[in-house]
């Protein structure tokens, strides 16, 4: 698994919960 990655998982699951406040 690449560092990068998992950057991408964190932030597609900050957007998410952003999302899911909005």
């Amino acid at each position: 698994m690449r560092a990068e990655n998992y950057e991408l998982r964190i932030t597609n699951y900050e957007l998410r919960i952003t999302n899911y406040e909005l």
